[in-house]
């Protein structure tokens, strides 16, 4: 009876690490990219943008970018603001991102911290960067 307890607690133990890590990847393939800062989003070369919305507490970027075209789901942006100025990058697609990440309306929406005013929203990615809006 011991020895069937041990090797179920060693089959459970396994299972278990098995777990941690395919949870660790699926993460880091989904989300790892934003640790870097803009180095791995999109360059703004590949990316399609129809508009942006600036107004007193929000940005919104409509836009998308060719590798994602067709697949309907993009990454939410990370962004940082500079004076007043905006960066905005968007990151890669891998397979993982495309069934664990989505595209909700929401986190295209930018918010601005209260009493600043946005002059430049600037698309940064992969070294480049292109200024899509000013005031």
């Amino acid at each position: 009876m011991n020895k069937a307890l041990k090797m179920v607690s060693n089959i459970l133990k396994c299972v278990f690490v098995i777990f941690i890590i395919l949870l660790v990847v699926i993460l880091a393939a989904v989300h790892g990219w934003r640790l870097f800062g803009f180095k791995y989003c999109v360059s703004p070369d590949e990316i399609i943008v129809d508009s942006v919305d600036v107004n007193t507490y929000s940005v919104i970027i409509e836009s998308w970018y060719l590798p994602s075209m067709s697949l309907g789901v993009r990454n939410p942006p990370i962004y940082k603001i500079e004076g007043n100025t905006l960066k905005v990058g968007y990151g890669p697609h891998t397979v993982l991102s495309i069934i664990f990440g989505g595209s909700n309306p929401d986190e295209r929406k930018i918010p601005i911290p209260e009493g600043v005013v946005i002059d430049k929203v600037i698309l940064c990615g992969g070294g480049d960067e292109e200024v899509i809006w000013t005031r």
